[in-house]
């Protein structure tokens, strides 16, 4: 697997710049997305002068969402929810019959032949699997939180999928394998040096990532659990220990999103994810399963528990908030 980078262009702000091994995602046969060639379009819309709004709306929006489909295929999508909005609206603006669009621009005047059957279907396919994308998405973002990683949504679209379909006991090892593949690692360097809302926490974040690379994880548990409170904390205010104050702020990101958006589900997962780490917990009995605030950071656990994977998850989670804040 391949952690890709992330850039903010203008018009897709939080799109990620194109994968190095982009070839790879687009012959990945479960993946592939059949992008419509938009040549007919854009010629349609060089030559005609076109007879109708209708007819106008139609090239317009088909042309656009051509090049954003191909766009998808190379590129990661931490706001896929606008992607899938542009799709379906394409879908809805092609789905007219062969015959409908070669009436309306025989009126035209113009003897200009165009057989829609192949772009309607295409476009519909490219759709649809968007959809199952997002769906996948959606469904895997729960299960992921309560195995205690946040949704990847910085990640490449073949791997994200890959890592929502991990059984629950291989999920821990899928996400070392991705970060320590090649330039991941690097990659989540860049983006929490990088990331603006975590300025005020870089001395300790840079010591952070140096003593990960050297193996020394267990030091930054503790670490990285009062960054990842302070970077939400902090810049918004909050007192975030009290439980009906933290349920609240991930209650009001959750609504204030798109229900069938990508942010959504990310939110969500950060809700879970939080919610077990802050999970009350009885010091008298045995500590948790799973990483615990306040078992660490109050000393009552062992760092001998902690694992190289319980560090990586923390730094993960770090990258999706920042993520959600760009």
């Amino acid at each position: 697997m391949k952690i890709a980078e992330v850039v903010a262009p203008d018009v897709f702000r939080k799109f990620t710049e194109q994968m190095e091994y982009a070839n790879r995602a687009l012959r990945d046969a479960a993946l592939r997305f059949a992008v419509p060639q938009s040549s007919v379009l854009a010629e349609i819309t060089a030559r005609l002068a076109l007879p109708t709004s209708e007819l106008d709306r139609i090239v317009e929006q088909t042309s656009r969402a051509s090049q954003m489909a191909t766009d998808i295929a190379t590129r990661l999508l931490p706001q896929a929810e606008r992607v899938s909005s542009a799709l379906a609206e394409t879908v809805a603006c092609v789905a007219i019959s062969e015959s409908q669009l070669q009436r309306m621009l025989d009126a035209s005047g113009l003897a200009v032949s165009l057989n829609s059957e192949r772009l309607i279907a295409e476009t519909q396919a490219a759709a649809q699997r968007f959809l199952e994308f997002k769906s996948d998405c959606t469904n895997g973002a729960e299960r992921l939180a309560r195995s205690g990683w946040t949704l990847p949504i910085s990640m490449t679209i073949p791997d994200m999928i890959e890592l929502l379909r991990v059984p629950d006991d291989e999920i821990d090892d899928a996400f070392i394998a991705a970060y320590e593949e090649e330039d991941g690692f690097s990659w989540l360097k860049r983006e929490i040096n990088a990331a603006a809302r975590l300025k005020g926490w870089q001395p300790l974040l840079e010591q952070c990532l140096d003593n990960y690379e050297k193996g020394n994880h267990a030091i930054c548990v503790p670490a990285l659990l009062s960054v990842l409170e302070g970077a939400i904390a902090k810049p918004d205010g909050l007192l975030f220990v009290k439980s009906e104050e933290r349920l609240a702020y991930f209650k009001a990101k959750i609504e204030a999103a798109d229900a069938e958006s990508l942010d959504r589900a990310t939110w969500n997962s950060m809700n879970i994810f939080f919610g077990l780490l802050y999970e009350k917990s009885d010091f008298r009995t045995a500590p948790p399963p799973k990483l615990n605030r306040h078992w660490i950071l109050h000393g009552r656990d062992l760092p001998s528990s902690w694992r190289r994977a319980d560090a990586l998850r923390l730094f993960h989670a770090l990258t999706t908030l920042c993520t959600l804040y760009q």
